[in-house]
């Protein structure tokens, strides 16, 4: 029976995607299930879920910063919103792995600009962008990397911070597991989609990282279905 009750054990198992990919055409196949996956397992209704009620926090004209962006389909997603919601966004999407940075560079036409960059030391200034995310990215992380990683963050965070992550729980991990060893195609996925549940969050664990961080979420939910959306609203009054 595969216990679930402890994060830490299953961040020491390294997953693939936790190194850079060589072989282009295997990590090629991995994201384009992975959007799949996203698409329709909660990806896009959580970065809607991000954004719904902040609009009011943005300028007409706003920048996104996508971090650990993986294909990119996250600056796809904001293109889109930004669009029906009468705003013009700037994305720009940033990830270590050369091969992913290809990949995201085939999303959104049009002012759409990549990076290759180590998440852990953005190469931006403070308070630069007015939305920074990270989508299925910190569950990568030990708890400690983590903190570091949403203090980076939301250094350079003008406005908004939104954070998607998967929430571990044996059911998802039981189907994805499955799931993956019926319908992947890919070596990668099929070992890193299980592993990548079993690395997820419980809410207080999100809420500890957040305090860990110097900070506590505004907004901190359960999307459907098994994924957490946290959300951190910066005072730009106070500020």
């Amino acid at each position: 029976m595969v216990s679930l009750c402890d994060r830490t054990k299953w961040v020491k198992v390294p997953e693939y995607m936790d190194q850079p990919c060589s072989d282009v055409s295997k990590l090629r196949r991995a994201l384009q299930e992975l959007a799949f996956v996203h698409r329709w397992l909660g990806g896009r209704r959580a970065a809607e879920k991000g954004m719904k009620g902040i609009g009011h926090e943005l300028p007409a004209n706003f920048s996104f910063l996508d971090v650990g962006c993986g294909g990119g389909e996250p600056s796809a997603y904001m293109k889109l919103w930004s669009a029906q919601n009468q705003r013009v966004c700037r994305t720009l999407s940033v990830d270590f792995d050369r091969s992913c940075c290809l990949r995201a560079r085939e999303q959104p036409p049009g002012g759409h600009a990549v990076l290759q960059a180590d998440g852990a030391s953005l190469p931006f200034q403070a308070d630069s962008v007015d939305v920074v995310h990270g989508g299925l990215f910190l569950h990568h992380f030990s708890d400690e990397a983590g903190a570091a990683m949403l203090r980076g963050m939301l250094a350079v965070t003008r406005r908004v911070l939104i954070i998607d992550d998967l929430h571990r729980h044996r059911v998802p991990y039981v189907a994805t597991k499955w799931g993956s060893k019926l319908l992947s195609r890919s070596h990668m996925v099929r070992h890193d989609a299980p592993l990548s549940v079993a690395r997820g969050f419980r809410r207080q664990e999100l809420m500890e990282l957040a305090e860990a961080a110097g900070f506590q979420w505004t907004k901190l939910i359960w999307v459907w279905p098994f994924r957490w959306l946290a959300v951190k609203i910066i005072d730009t009054e106070a500020a």
